[in-house]
């Protein structure tokens, strides 16, 4: 009946649930603390990083997307994100420097 859009809301919600379902099992067996909402903090805060970083790569690409094919353009936007990201998680410690130092970025 919806198509694509019923089958990407349906795995969108079923994900969801089972976040909820693990954060409850979680609470549960007190594993959830203040140092897990520090994290989350972090992580949130990395990923409005990335998210303002390819909104103006879409905000100054624009002559860019016009010339360049769309894979390329899409390659470019996933390539920008991933690096803002990784950017943006090592300045805000949303991931170990030990984790990032593998990639060749931060401290090993």
């Amino acid at each position: 009946m919806f198509g694509h859009v019923g089958l990407a809301f349906a795995t969108s919600l079923s994900g969801l649930v089972t976040a909820l379902i693990m954060v409850r099992l979680l609470i549960q067996q007190n594993r959830l603390g203040l140092r897990w909402v520090r994290s989350l903090g972090r992580i949130l805060a990395a990923s409005l990083i990335m998210a303002a970083f390819i909104s103006g790569l879409q905000y100054i690409g624009a002559v860019l997307e016009s010339v360049l094919p769309n894979a390329v353009w899409l390659a470019f936007l996933v390539v920008g994100g991933a690096v803002s990201y990784a950017g943006a998680a090592r300045i805000t410690g949303a991931v170990p420097a030990g984790i990032l130092g593998r990639f060749g970025i931060g401290k090993a």
